[in-house]
């Protein structure tokens, strides 16, 4: 910041292919005359060069958070997705995204660490998942949530070996793509049902069952796989645990056909006695449900940007339709019922997106714990459900045309935002989750509460 007689001075760093750019913006405050306009750019612009001096070899992004404008973030992710190929009807995630992001510095801007250590800059990771939801379809957006956000929080958390280290840093880099392997044909949200096992032996542990829920497991390099652990004889003890398992040793036994999200692959894949080493392990043996909630929080609150993000792209579709189209002699903005209808959708919509940067504020500066936990699977199930219905209601403001797919993507968006409430934990989980942390007011009952 440069001070003077402008009110302010802002510096934006934008890196590209050729070299370091830097922008200089100056905002006048009303009444300066254009004498004291020149003498003051004359200063700033010495001040300029002496910090263009200063910066002259260090790495564009260690620069204050602020510097990072909304426009800025815009272009980047523009310039990461134009070299991706068109995304209508394709089934597979497109590996490149990750990589782009990570060219363009945006992963490593994600994870850069700040006062409450591991979590990274949770706040620049939602400013960067709702710009990804403007220009990307829900399912390549889910995509990179599960890598980025549930994925690299599991390494950054647990990542406390050499082996685990390399490949944090070759996840950051996007040259590795993770995912997540939990749920079995079986069990469903009962992680604690698991059959997948693990079993030691001389070299390492041996991975053995199926798991049927495994998204950007065809395209992925490495899966943070939920096992049982097993006695030497095969025998299980109920403990579970996180381990690091590589697909190319894997067999995809299923690739499913979903209802929406149909650029994020979904498959069924069989682990058939993968060896994998001790320091593939990710946290405490005995603790792989609870540290898999850890990372899946993270996820969880990405989830809730997104479907926020998505309500609010549907809303602006539906107000532009209600101002053009025209029914009994004026817009449709113009019927006082419609557009209190679109208002009161605006109005969740501010609630939801407040109650997402609040948390992301939070996590960002304070250590996760189990009340944070709580409140981010509450938001995560609210914003679920909130965003079927909020889309619906979008959609209605087309008629018939919103049903229409070869018209508007207003059907898409309904399909693809369902799968909200079931990833990274249903409704259901997210109840009780949030339910742990229900509790009465002892002596505020006692002081108030007469019962006859």
């Amino acid at each position: 910041m440069i001070h003077g007689r402008v009110e302010y001075a802002e510096l934006t760093f934008v890196p590209d292919p050729a070299g370091q750019l830097v922008r200089f913006v100056v905002t006048l405050p009303d009444g300066v005359s254009p004498d004291q306009v020149e003498k003051q750019r004359s200063r700033q612009r010495s001040e300029l060069g002496e910090l263009r001096r200063i910066l002259e070899g260090h790495d564009p992004w260690d620069l204050p958070d602020s510097v990072l404008t909304g426009e800025d973030l815009s272009a980047l992710v523009s310039s990461a997705v134009s070299s991706l190929p068109d995304f209508e009807g394709i089934t597979r995630f497109p590996r490149d995204l990750i990589q782009n992001l990570a060219e363009a510095g945006l992963i490593e801007r994600r994870w850069r660490q700040r006062s409450a250590g591991i979590a990274g800059d949770v706040e620049f990771g939602i400013l960067l998942s709702d710009e990804l939801a403007r220009q990307v379809p829900a399912g390549a957006c889910i995509g990179y949530s599960l890598h980025t956000e549930t994925v690299l929080s599991l390494l950054h958390r647990f990542g406390d070996n050499e082996f685990l280290t390399q490949l944090r840093a070759e996840a950051m880099a996007g040259r590795k793509i993770g995912c997540i392997a939990a749920s079995e044909y079986t069990g469903g949200s009962d992680l604690s049902a698991i059959k997948t096992l693990a079993t030691q032996v001389d070299d390492g542990w041996v991975i053995s069952g199926r798991k049927k829920f495994v998204s950007l497991g065809a395209v992925a390099d490495f899966a943070i796989t939920l096992c049982q652990i097993a006695e030497p004889l095969g025998e299980p003890t109920g403990r579970t645990a996180l381990i690091v398992v590589p697909l190319d040793e894997t067999v995809v036994v299923a690739e499913h056909d979903k209802l929406g999200t149909h650029c994020l692959d979904t498959v069924a894949i069989e682990f058939d006695h993968v060896l994998v080493p001790d320091d593939a392990f990710l946290g405490r043996k005995g603790l792989g449900v609870l540290s898999l909630n850890y990372g899946l929080t993270f996820e969880r609150l990405a989830i809730a940007s997104q479907v926020t993000r998505g309500c609010e792209l549907a809303l602006s579709m539906a107000v532009e339709h209600a101002e053009r189209r025209r029914q009994f002699g004026k817009a449709l903005r113009d019927h006082q019922y419609l557009r209190f209808r679109m208002a009161e959708q605006l109005a969740e919509i501010y609630t939801l997106k407040s109650a997402v940067s609040d948390l992301a504020r939070e996590v960002a500066h304070s250590p996760m714990n189990r009340g944070l936990m709580s409140r981010i699977a509450g938001v995560k199930l609210v914003a679920a459900r909130a965003g079927e219905r909020l889309i619906s209601e979008s959609m209605q403001v087309f008629g018939g045309a919103g049903y229409l797919l070869s018209e508007t993507p207003l059907g898409q968006f309904w399909n693809d935002v369902r799968v909200a409430r079931i990833g990274a934990g249903t409704d259901e989980m997210m109840l009780s989750i949030v339910s742990e942390m229900l509790a009465g007011e002892t002596e505020l009952y006692d002081r108030l509460v007469r019962i006859s």
